[in-house]
């Protein structure tokens, strides 16, 4: 057998050590893409992001699932989730240039529980990637980057200074030397192999940016089927369905555009107070930020007896697969039933939201 070791352990019935041979199985397989959403399929927060969409396309903001948009600056790029722009993926992200001349770029953070068993080992990247007729964007540059500051606890925006060459904020290093990869209006994949990652390595993060000062408003950069591998080869990029894998960090309840609508029940622990144990599909690896999109009115009673307008909701206390919610009004019941329902406005999505990314 080949890859890492493991040693100290004995067999059961005689008590002898049992030879690392026998126990030599890597912890991470080598060829599993340790991206999520390499694809860009997965799009809870919306297919489009612009100045004036709910989540904006503001630097060191999370958009399609997993992927941070990191600019030199707030509106760089407008960005999109696109259909058939690469062979073997049906979606790909496209990035269409707001301000011209200033750089910008995605990133994605791997956890620590799949980057710290990689200290040491080989690990490669490979991305796809083109612009289009008339809108050309020049080059692309990826990093593969290692946090060696607390696990989990990262600088989401790893760039410190966009000027000159650019610079990684403090505690992210770059394991490859970054060079200019020339884009065409075809389709082509771009690999670095074989990195080695470091001793202190906490988390893993792969960035891919354009690094070209002169990109013109309208200039279109599209990018798809990313992977990190372990192992000193990356092999061809093949999709995976990461839906579920992307719902530990972000979940949202949504009752759409519906008006007078009771999306969660709960009771009231005081006059002002109501609690909800909110169940969810997955378990957040820590505390989400819960994000209110939209109006909401508490009820008190089926039907009805007594309403008001939501003043705000919290997170309380988080669960394995579910969260207490506190929904702040006043006017009401100690010990009544209640339930938060959407307002009465019209044309306007209404949800809670749940983020917990790096």
């Amino acid at each position: 057998m080949s890859g890492g070791t493991v040693v100290g352990l004995t067999e059961f019935q005689t008590g002898d050590k049992i030879p690392s041979d026998y126990l030599d199985i890597p912890p991470i397989p080598a060829g599993d893409n340790l991206i999520i959403n390499g694809d860009f399929s997965v799009a809870q927060r919306g297919t489009t992001f612009n100045s004036t969409t709910w989540r904006k396309n503001d630097d060191d903001s999370y958009l399609l699932d997993r992927w941070l948009l990191l600019s030199d600056g707030n509106d760089i790029v407008d960005v999109t989730q696109i259909s058939g722009a690469f062979s073997r993926s049906r979606y790909a992200l496209q990035a269409e240039v707001e301000t011209a001349n200033k750089r910008f770029g995605f990133c994605q953070i791997i956890e620590a529980n799949t980057s710290i068993p990689l200290r040491g080992q080989k690990i490669s990247v490979s991305f796809a990637a083109k612009t289009v007729t008339d809108k050309l964007i020049g080059n692309v540059r990826v990093a593969v980057l290692e946090w060696t500051g607390t696990a989990d606890t990262v600088t989401s925006d790893v760039v410190s200074d966009w000027g000159g060459d650019l610079t990684f904020a403090e505690n992210w290093a770059a394991l490859n030397t970054p060079v200019n990869l020339a884009l065409t209006t075809s389709e082509q994949t771009f690999k670095v192999e074989n990195l080695t990652v470091g001793a202190s390595c906490n988390n893993l993060a792969v960035f891919i940016w354009v690094d070209d000062t002169d990109a013109a408003v309208d200039d279109i950069l599209q990018l798809g089927e990313v992977q990190v591998v372990r192992g000193s080869v990356v092999p061809e990029f093949v999709v995976r369905d990461d839906f579920n894998t992307c719902l530990s960090r972000f979940i949202e309840i949504s009752a759409g555009t519906e008006v007078s609508y009771r999306l969660l029940f709960g009771y009231f622990k005081s006059t002002t107070e109501l609690y909800i144990l909110v169940p969810l599909p997955a378990s957040f690896t820590s505390t989400p930020t819960l994000i209110q999109r939209g109006g909401f009115v508490l009820n008190q009673g089926v039907p009805s007896s007594v309403s008001g307008t939501v003043t705000s909701i919290t997170v309380s206390k988080t669960f394995p697969n579910a969260v207490l919610i506190i929904c702040n009004s006043t006017g009401f019941t100690e010990g009544a039933f209640g339930a938060l329902g959407t307002n009465t406005t019209v044309d306007e999505i209404k949800s809670i939201i749940f983020e917990a990314e790096l």
